[in-house]
């Protein structure tokens, strides 16, 4: 046993190692990559962003907002637990909410497509 009470293999213990590898590597991405300063085309605002663990416990925050959600998928639940994370986290609302209506976009909306064509031919054979 560890002195936090883990086992050596315990999911816990790897998923916490795992965590830490990520953040070591956010941080050297990020001490490597150019940070520019404002400019007059670049507002000071879209100069800072969120780290990507920042991220991540926003978008398990919202995926457990949208769960609880009464709503299909979580629609607007999600949303609005998306651009308040972000927002939580030092993002720009100007910057936030297109983000957040891209992300569901592509994630829920776009499926749909590829769904109903495959839809459309399965009752067109008679397969369905």
């Amino acid at each position: 046993m560890t002195p936090t009470g883990d086992r050596p293999g315990d999911v816990g213990t790897i998923s916490r190692q795992l965590l830490r590898r990520v953040v070591r590597f956010e941080r050297r991405l990020r001490a490597s990559a150019p940070r520019p300063g404002p400019s007059p085309t670049r507002p000071a605002s879209a100069c800072s962003s969120p780290s990507t663990t920042s991220v991540g416990a926003v978008y398990l925050a919202g995926s457990a907002v949208a769960q609880a959600a009464p709503t299909p998928g979580g629609l607007g639940a999600m949303e609005a637990a998306l651009v308040a994370g972000l927002r939580a986290a030092g993002m720009a609302a100007g910057i936030a909410l297109p983000a957040v209506f891209m992300f569901r976009f592509a994630t829920f909306w776009l499926p749909i497509l590829p769904g109903w064509g495959c839809f459309t031919y399965l009752r067109r054979a008679e397969l369905v």
